[in-house]
């Protein structure tokens, strides 16, 4: 990998760079007289001006001094714009809803010239360091869209040390039935194996880790299932990094999942999806809390990427009973227009707070067992598993713990069939 895209020897003189840098200061100064503009990139081997508003119809003239530019210094020409094919089981069309959220997409990259990598990014073209094509000069990225905005994905190429090509657009859209959207749904009955199945079919496994395992039982859990996953408070299920976070934590979201405590004597975490530094939101338990002996089960939403950040968390007692040995649903939401966190346990309201302020994106993995980098595990067991872009009705949480008439106890299989 090392030196694969490094600058070729070349020479240049003064006069020449001189003269490409009073072309590209004309090129930008006629920029800036006209409406119509778009970004450009101009380099020049170790020479690179950032044109940030550049006239449609002066973009041609802008491709020629670049070409012009990099003939004089030794640099080869930029590549042509690159082709953005949406492929794979799940199809995209540029420009068009076509899929829910939360769909699984693979983009593939490529090029009718010769590439030998690609700078692709969201939002808005950007210069960074490319990615290494395939041998056969083409990329193929998996992206699956978090939320119901357009994501606009451009994609530049380059061929060794050529300057970047003019950037290609693909726009993502997706739809949600009522504005909500099955993001993931982990069964987690299989009964073997060391893989829990994401059954949305929208792939997004979650690999357990050494000592972890799926157990079977005669009595089986409240949602009907016999089959769940059983954790010694050693490791977890994980998904892997993708290049979009599972939940939009800047957006509403829903979470959910069956659990049964074995034990805890500090914080233990059953479902979260983590940043790059901290948890950014959690389902679990709480042995130390001021609002009950026998412990609080939490929902935790962190405003920012950082442990020096304070958390903010609603707290619902436990009760009488002692967590420990039974079964209990847990539920939380996210409501980011309102800025609150709302904890639900076997669909009934139990604690509801204030965020304070919108959290971050973060592209994070989700876990069900423990909290970021594998701290504050659950022991115990976890069953039926699920995300949802937005937050639920009180309809929804009803039959998210008692499931409905095509699915009794069911209720991640009865809400997936409204909201795929």
């Amino acid at each position: 990998m090392a030196g694969w895209n490094r600058p070729r020897p070349y020479s240049t003189t003064a006069a020449a760079l001189s003269e490409v840098g009073q072309g590209i200061s004309t090129l930008f100064n006629l920029a800036m007289r006209h409406q119509l503009c778009r970004v450009m990139i101009l380099s020049a081997g170790c020479m690179t001006v950032a044109v940030a508003c550049l006239p449609l119809n002066l973009a041609s003239a802008a491709t020629g001094v670049a070409h012009a530019a990099a003939s004089r210094v030794g640099s080869p020409p930029a590549p042509p714009p690159p082709i953005i094919t949406s492929t794979g089981k799940h199809v995209y069309q540029d420009g068009v809803a076509t899929n829910y959220v939360g769909t699984p997409g693979q983009f593939t990259l490529s090029d009718p010239g010769q590439v030998t990598g690609y700078i692709y990014s969201f939002g808005s073209p950007s210069v960074g360091n490319p990615v290494p094509a395939d041998p056969d000069g083409t990329l193929t990225l998996a992206i699956t869209p978090n939320s119901i905005f357009e994501l606009r994905l451009y994609v530049q190429a380059v061929n060794g040390s050529s300057p970047p090509s003019q950037p290609s657009l693909f726009s993502i859209e997706t739809v949600a039935r009522a504005n909500i959207g099955a993001l993931a749904w982990w069964k987690l009955n299989a009964g073997h194996g060391t893989t829990a199945t994401d059954s949305t079919g929208h792939e997004h496994r979650a690999a357990l880790s050494e000592g972890q395992a799926f157990s079977c039982s005669k009595s089986p859990a409240p949602d009907g299932y016999r089959c769940t996953l059983r954790l010694n408070g050693q490791g977890d299920a994980r998904t892997s990094p993708a290049l979009l976070s599972i939940v939009h934590t800047r957006f509403s979201f829903s979470v959910s999942v069956w659990v049964n405590l074995a034990s805890c004597t500090t914080r233990c975490i059953a479902l979260s999806q983590e940043g790059t530094k901290v948890t950014m939101f959690a389902l679990g338990y709480r042995a130390k809390c001021a609002l009950g002996k026998h412990g609080c089960w939490a929902f935790t939403v962190r405003s920012d990427d950082n442990p020096a950040t304070r958390p903010t968390t609603v707290l619902a007692p436990v009760g009488r009973l002692a967590p420990f040995g039974r079964w209990v649903q847990l539920t939380g939401f996210f409501d980011a227009p309102h800025v609150t966190l709302t904890r639900y346990v076997n669909g009934v309201q139990k604690a509801q707070g204030n965020a304070g302020v919108v959290p971050p994106v973060t592209n994070g993995i989700v876990r069900l067992g423990s909290g970021f980098g594998g701290t504050n595990r659950w022991a115990g067991k976890l069953s039926n598993a699920c995300l949802f872009f937005n937050a639920l009705g009180l309809v929804d949480v009803t039959t998210l713990y008692k499931g409905n008439a095509t699915h009794p106890q069911n209720g991640c299989a009865a809400l997936f069939d409204l909201y795929p």
